[in-house]
């Protein structure tokens, strides 16, 4: 697999502070431009703005903790400099989607190279997912030959509502045994290293940034599945609001519309999910009277769509026209570049199509809005959930935000990493 783009660095020159924090700044930056690419010493003083033999003696130590290796000889200016590369092998991370119906557990190296990963059904319980979720764990670190010391840190996307700072789970609509749930303290307690957990529009739309779209300055991706939100990419960071943002399922779209699980009418998520289009498929073959099965799930209700029936087309082009009505309100709110578009929903090519159809309608503005797909799977709110531990493994403790604990040694200092 080809070496992936990392996000850019947002580590900013090394400001004043205690020595041991000033000192760990240092070593993570030095951490994060090898984690971008491999450079000299030489170079990589010049990047951080520290001096030679500061750069020299911190790059002995991680080289001394196994962190960077040193590899060929670059020639520079008549001199031999020796290239020094981040030994991304050298720890793992763990990306976890914990979705309405799955849950989807990957591996990455250091470097975000995709190791190993998997998917089971949810449990009925948080309780039974967290022990699914440690069970899926345990294979794929056995799966792919990795010692479990070697792990280094989790991420976790989740619907929300939650709370990343404390990393409790509040009580996500139509999610089955999550209530006020300290997610991060369960997971910390089962597996003795830092978490962080995010909200699972916000960790696939980082994902989408990272792995896709790296070149835009703004872009929303959108989950639209059992629940529909949306990520925020402005001015290429991910914007999180000051107590959630994205929350794109609980905007209404359509007056005395159906009601929606948050207590309102006419939400998006109240017509545009698979769960809702789902059951008003339902209702409409069980009027009809005819020998028609009703669907079970959204799959069924897809195959029904291409075997032709006109009401499985209806439904999915009544839920794909209120999931563009809701595109169209965030497209004239913050003009992306790109939105991403991901989840089972889009399967449906009359819930995309009309989607794409609804935007158009009520888009104002000028300017084009590119509308895309997600190339990378059903994985990839659980890669950006692994990507979301790389980036606070890799953070400055004088940046550092919605770190898994203030009690929680640094896990990128020596002794915590194998």
């Amino acid at each position: 697999m080809g070496r992936r783009k990392s996000a850019p660095s947002q580590i900013p020159p090394a400001p004043s502070g205690r020595p041991q924090l000033l000192r760990l700044h240092n070593r993570t930056l030095i951490l994060s431009l090898l984690r971008e690419r491999p450079m000299s010493r030489s170079e990589l003083a010049r990047q951080a703005g520290l001096a030679l033999p500061t750069v020299s003696r911190l790059v002995d130590q991680l080289i001394h903790d196994g962190l960077v290796v040193e590899g060929k000889k670059q020639a520079t200016g008549g001199r031999h400099a020796t290239e020094l590369r981040l030994r991304a092998e050298a720890g793992f991370v763990l990306g976890a989607e914990l979705g309405r119906d799955q849950i989807r557990v990957v591996l990455s190296d250091l470097q975000g190279q995709l190791r190993a990963q998997s998917e089971r059904p949810r449990g009925e319980t948080a309780e039974e997912d967290v022990a699914h979720l440690a069970a899926m764990a345990g294979a794929l670190l056995d799966e792919a030959g990795i010692d479990a010391r070697r792990l280094t840190g989790i991420g976790v996307g989740v619907p929300g509502p939650l709370d990343p700072a404390a990393g409790t789970v509040i009580q996500p609509p139509n999610f089955r045994g999550w209530s006020y749930v300290p997610l991060r303290q369960l997971l910390q307690r089962r597996f003795r290293v830092p978490v962080w957990i995010e909200n699972d529009a916000n960790a696939g739309a980082l994902a989408e940034f990272v792995l896709g779209h790296s070149h835009v300055r703004n872009m929303v991706y959108v989950l639209a599945d059992a629940g529909v939100g949306a990520g925020l990419v402005l001015q290429r960071q991910l914007y999180r609001g000051a107590g959630g943002a994205g929350e794109l399922g609980h905007c209404p779209v359509q007056r005395s519309g159906p009601r929606c699980p948050c207590g309102r009418r006419g939400c998006v998520e109240a017509i545009a999910s698979t769960d809702a289009m789902v059951a008003r498929y339902r209702g409409l073959v069980g009027r009809s009277g005819d020998d028609t099965a009703p669907a079970q799930d959204f799959a069924a209700l897809v195959a029904a769509e291409a075997a032709g029936d006109p009401r499985a087309r209806a439904v999915l082009d009544r839920g794909g026209r209120a999931l563009g009505a809701g595109l169209a309100l965030l497209a004239n709110l913050l003009h992306p570049e790109v939105i991403v578009l991901g989840g089972r929903s889009v399967q449906s090519p009359s819930f995309l199509a009309a989607a794409q159809r609804e935007l158009r309608r009520r888009r104002f503005g000028t300017g084009e809005v590119m509308v895309t797909t997600t190339r990378l799977g059903r994985a990839n709110v659980a890669r950006g959930a692994a990507l979301l531990a790389l980036q606070g493994l890799f953070q400055s403790p004088f940046t550092a935000s919605f770190a898994p604990g203030a009690d929680e040694p640094p896990a990128m200092e020596p002794g915590s990493h194998p």
